[in-house]
């Protein structure tokens, strides 16, 4: 057997029972949405909040970048906590990338979120016009970690 796409390898351990933690843990899901609900009432999500608010004190929208989003569960969830989210995915996939972001930014009707396709290595993105650059699950898919950390840090607003 060749070598599959993250696509094709999350939709084989949806299938497996042997990965049932992994996926429901990692919000992997055929259910979009139910990655979503569940996402934003974890712990995990409202101590991110916390973070974010406790270091960042602002009465404007922020506007957040989430390198290597996935399927879109932490994007979608500070969009829909209005964030101005710029979500960046390098694929292109329904199941765990760029087009399960635009189906859940449909769904849930975000103006506040936009999808960018690209590697976290090379972001097509301003410099110094985040406030916060989210990354989860992602940095070990960097090819190389340390235009990867530098491409985030250059995103950052002073």
């Amino acid at each position: 057997m060749g070598t599959m796409t993250w696509e094709e390898i999350i939709i084989k351990i949806r299938k497996d029972p042997a990965f049932r933690d992994l996926v429901e843990l990692a919000y992997f899901e055929e259910a979009l949405e139910l990655n979503v609900t569940r996402f934003r009432s974890s712990d995990e999500y409202k101590e991110t909040l916390r973070i974010i608010h406790e270091h960042i004190k602002s009465s404007n929208a922020l506007h957040l970048a989430d390198i290597g989003a996935g399927n879109g569960v932490a994007s979608v969830s500070f969009a829909l906590d209005g964030f101005q989210v710029t979500a960046v995915e390098p694929d292109p996939s329904t199941t765990i990338g760029a087009g399960a972001i635009n189906s859940l930014k449909q769904q849930f009707h975000l103006d506040k979120l936009t999808v960018v396709q690209a590697w976290g290595e090379s972001l097509p993105l301003e410099s110094a016009s985040f406030d916060v650059c989210y990354i989860r699950q992602a940095m070990h898919h960097a090819h190389k970690l340390d235009s990867f950390i530098k491409e985030a840090a250059r995103l950052i607003k002073p």
